[in-house]
């Protein structure tokens, strides 16, 4: 009797294979957030930042054809946000 060993390969958001919507620099930051949009987006998207409590911090629209966009988060509290852009989530630190 042979038994299949099916194991699932889980891979860290940091590492993901997918090709990312976007990079984030500096980070951690205290106080102008870059973006660098990696895709051209074929309609508009907004970026969101939440508390851990999930809680909507900021949104902003992101015209078509950006590749870099820069977030003041200087009056945000020390801490980790999420960034979302589309379905993409990434952690921000401040």
């Amino acid at each position: 009797m042979v038994l299949a060993n099916n194991t699932t390969n889980l891979v860290p958001l940091e590492q993901s294979t997918n090709s990312l919507l976007f990079d984030l620099f500096p980070n951690p930051t205290s106080d102008i957030l870059n973006i660098h949009l990696q895709n051209d987006f074929i309609y508009s998207q907004k970026v969101q930042i939440f508390d851990l409590l999930g809680q909507k911090l900021l949104e902003k629209d992101i015209p078509i054809g950006s590749e870099n966009i820069e977030i003041n988060i200087s009056n945000f509290l020390s801490g980790i946000y999420l960034l979302k852009i589309g379905d993409e989530v990434q952690r921000v630190v401040k």
